[in-house]
C-alpha cells in the first residue's frame, strides 16, 4: 500500500530504500505541510514526494527517516472540522 500511496504503483521502486514501518503526523493545515517540507529541505532532508493534494483532499508529503521509517506530514481537512 505504501508504494501505491507514494508512487501510484504496486511495487516499491528499487532506487528508493524500502521502509521498515510507517508513521504519519497530522499538521494544522495544508500551509503547515508545505512550510515543514521547505524547512526540512533547507536542512538537507530528501523527500519521497513533496507536498501534494490527493484526490480526496488530503495534503501529504513523505520522506524516509534514517531508521528506515516512511514518515508522512499530513493535513486531512475533515479531521479539523468543528
Amino acid at each position: 500500500m505504501a508504494a501505491q500511496s507514494c508512487f501510484g504503483q504496486d511495487d516499491w521502486p528499487e532506487h528508493v530504500p524500502e521502509p521498515t514501518a510507517t508513521i504519519e503526523f497530522e499538521l494544522s493545515d495544508a500551509d503547515a505541510v508545505e512550510a515543514a517540507v521547505q524547512e526540512m529541505k533547507a536542512k538537507g532532508q530528501t523527500f519521497v514526494h513533496e507536498a501534494r493534494t490527493e484526490p480526496w483532499g488530503q495534503t501529504v508529503a513523505r520522506f524516509i527517516s534514517p531508521e528506515g521509517v516512511l514518515v508522512g506530514l499530513s493535513y486531512a481537512p475533515w479531521l479539523h472540522e468543528k
